[in-house]
């Protein structure tokens, strides 16, 4: 009788300790599900448009930034980004869309500071279209640009010989967490 009771209070144990991990699993995930590692490599090119016609609604100029890779949960990836670099009073002007290799679209947004002499960012992941519809989640953006410069140009300032007619190679990297 008290080897049934011993097995019977152990199960109901096994199944309330079960449950309990369930329900931490569930309360920790983000709104759109279960936050999951996310990376992604990128190459492309980086070119400016003067003032631009983006959401980023640049008065100024507006970078366009247009990759090519891959990422996780999304395969060979297109990524499109828009930013101000030239005003520093708007704030989260930079914009992210991801296309997936089955057209499913992630869409995120980011503060560029062009007084920055950082090389990194954080992006917040912010929805999208089918399976990123109701996608949340905080990735870095790490990139390296390869600035172009005007051949014979001497320099009077710091960007006096910068060739913003060219696009300029770009290539990054994305590290952080989605949940979707």
């Amino acid at each position: 009788m008290k080897r049934k009771r011993l097995v019977s209070v152990i199960v109901v144990i096994a199944v309330v300790l079960l449950l309990s991990l369930v329900a931490v699993a569930i309360a920790s995930a983000a709104i759109g599900g279960t936050d999951r590692p996310f990376k992604a490599t990128l190459a492309g090119a980086a070119r400016w448009e003067f003032p631009g016609s983006t959401a980023s609604g640049c008065t100024v100029v507006t970078t366009l930034t247009e990759a090519t890779g891959e990422g996780t949960h999304m395969g060979q990836i297109e990524a499109f980004f828009t930013h101000c670099p030239a005003e520093p009073d708007i704030v989260i002007d930079g914009r992210l869309k991801l296309i997936a290799a089955n057209g499913n679209e992630l869409y995120g947004s980011y503060d560029y500071d062009p007084a920055s002499e950082s090389n990194n960012f954080p992006i917040t992941l912010n929805g999208g279209t089918g399976a990123f519809a109701d996608a949340s989640g905080t990735i870095v953006l790490t990139y390296e640009v390869i600035p172009q410069f005007i051949p014979g140009c001497t320099p009077e300032g710091s960007f006096d010989c910068m060739d913003f007619t060219l696009a300029w190679p770009w290539s990054a990297t994305m590290d952080g967490t989605i949940s979707h």
